[in-house]
């Protein structure tokens, strides 16, 4: 997969060595520091969080960029959290999302389907 990035890469100006192996799979490390420079160096129009929304110091460094935040909620209380935290787009997840459902405020008791949500 890194191979298929290389014209990427190029195009923005990035090396290998800015990016380290704890940051090259994104299931290892959380939206951090360094996750947040690389998205102020490349731009993306978007930028999709999952788990709620990343620190408020990085989050407001990724609206400076002027990417649309993206991110899931699971109940009406994480929806009515992602607006008051800016957030562009909501994407309703609800519990028929096969028990893998990003909650970040509520546990599974709170489950709730797509379409009342």
């Amino acid at each position: 997969w890194q191979q298929c990035l290389e014209d990427t890469h190029k195009k923005f100006g990035i090396s290998g060595e800015q990016i380290s192996p704890e940051t090259q799979d994104p299931g290892v490390v959380g939206f951090d520091e360094r996750a947040c420079s690389l998205l102020e160096i490349i731009k993306p129009g978007i930028a999709s969080f999952h788990f709620g929304l990343p620190p408020e110091p990085l989050l407001q460094r990724v609206f400076a960029s002027g990417a649309i935040v993206i991110s899931s909620a699971t109940s009406v209380k994480e929806a009515k959290w992602l607006a008051d935290h800016g957030c562009h787009l909501i994407i309703a997840q609800g519990y028929e999302a096969g028990g893998h459902q990003g909650n970040f405020l509520t546990n599974d008791s709170d489950r709730i389907g797509t379409f009342a949500l």
